[in-house]
């Protein structure tokens, strides 16, 4: 994981398979099959949620 003021990059990576995605707060996305919610992006620090996709 990067991130900077604007957004943070999520990688995962598995056998064969890499997926990633780049956020900004208050946005959702999945990397291999986790979904992730940005709670807040701001000085220095990263907020997500992780849950399982279904």
């Amino acid at each position: 994981m990067t991130f900077t003021g604007d957004y943070v990059r999520v990688k995962g990576t598995g056998p064969g398979v890499t997926s990633q995605a780049q956020l900004r707060a208050g946005t959702t996305g999945s990397v291999n099959g986790i979904g992730i919610r940005v709670l807040s992006l701001s000085g220095g620090k990263v907020a997500l949620r992780l849950a399982p996709r279904r």
